[in-house]
């Protein structure tokens, strides 16, 4: 009998599939596979990436250690056992996984079982009852968090202040300025702004509106291409950056690389970058990823009034139903900020 590498040896058998084209292959729609992942040099996922998804995966192999049939499980487990291991709670019974961590899981496990050609495949049967019940599993938020208007003035402030640092700190300190203004400002995600390269970046038009190229290859393939916009203040944080990043003489094309030798960021850099700018701000809520800024870009575009298509063109979204959850999230804020005009006049 032909031995099955994801039972014998899953840990290997996942290297491998990350290593192959297939991987990029099976994180698109099949209609938006780009030809030249049939070149003979298709794209390979950078090396942080890769890590990251390496990372997640043995977590997964960690769980399954202690599961009747081991990691050879893997190739059998249903919707139900992988609903158990996202919602594994640590020592204190609190949950290990955060919503988008969960997401990362699923998609992993959608794309293995799609490869093994594993139907039904039960990672992708959780995912649609998660979008049908409209509520992610036990842990995840019913609203979706974004800032207020005036919670977003509140880190314009913040990101605009004083310096008070000096040395080695203040170019990093610049970057972080930049790297908040540009998800708050342009809705972009975070592996899309850390793969970004200066080139990305245009210049600031008349009217200071500032066009930022998103291309696929900045999140790995798992985006489409798309522009987005920036306006003051944000359009003003971005270009001091980059016009520093140049004085500097910081080498390689990373728009927010994480070190002065140009080595490219880590998305548990850009969070912790995001929540530090949030909570410095002074601004109380609970979710304080990138997530919420990007959230907060389509929502307060919505209040604004902008043109429902163009605001989704600008996050890089395929379907108009996607907007869906920002459009209800729009109309639970201006409940919420009339409700409390109400109660204060």
């Amino acid at each position: 009998m032909e031995k099955n590498p994801w039972v014998d040896n899953p840990l290997a058998a996942f290297e491998a599939f990350l290593a192959s084209p297939d991987w990029l292959m099976y994180s698109r729609r099949p209609q938006d596979i780009p030809k030249d992942l049939a070149g003979p040099k298709p794209p390979r996922l950078r090396e942080s990436t890769r890590d990251s998804y390496l990372y997640l995966f043995h977590q997964i192999l960690t769980w399954l250690d202690i599961h009747p049939r081991g990691r050879s499980a893997l190739v059998s487990l249903t919707a139900s056992d992988i609903e158990s291991f996202l919602e594994s709670r640590d020592g204190n019974r609190r949950i290990r996984n955060g919503a988008t961590v969960r997401r990362q899981y699923l998609a992993i496990l959608e794309r293995i079982y799609l490869h093994l050609a594993i139907e039904p495949n039960p990672a992708r049967e959780l995912a649609i009852a998660i979008a049908r019940n409209r509520a992610d599993l036990a842990g995840r938020h019913a609203e979706t968090a974004s800032l207020a208007p005036d919670s977003l003035v509140l880190l314009y402030d913040y990101l605009r202040r004083p310096s008070d640092t000096q040395g080695r700190k203040s170019w990093t300190d610049c970057r972080d300025r930049a790297l908040v203004a540009i998800l708050a400002g342009g809705g972009l995600k975070v592996n899309e702004t850390i793969g970004l390269y200066v080139d990305n970046v245009g210049k600031p038009d008349t009217a200071g509106l500032l066009t930022v190229h998103v291309p696929s290859a900045a999140a790995d393939g798992t985006s489409i291409d798309h522009d987005t916009q920036l306006q003051p203040p944000a359009t003003d944080l971005v270009s001091t950056w980059i016009a520093h990043r140049a004085q500097l003489g910081i080498p390689g094309q990373f728009l927010f690389p994480s070190t002065a030798t140009g080595k490219q960021m880590t998305r548990r850099t850009a969070t912790r970058i995001v929540a530090a700018a949030i909570a410095g701000a002074g601004i109380d809520i609970h979710h304080k990823g990138a997530r919420t800024l990007r959230n907060t870009y389509a929502v307060n575009a919505l209040l604004a009034g902008d043109d429902v298509g163009t605001i989704k063109e600008r996050l890089g979204l395929q379907e108009q139903s996607a907007m869906a959850t920002y459009t209800t999230a729009a109309v639970q804020l201006q409940q919420k900020l009339a409700a409390s005009d109400n109660t204060g006049s």
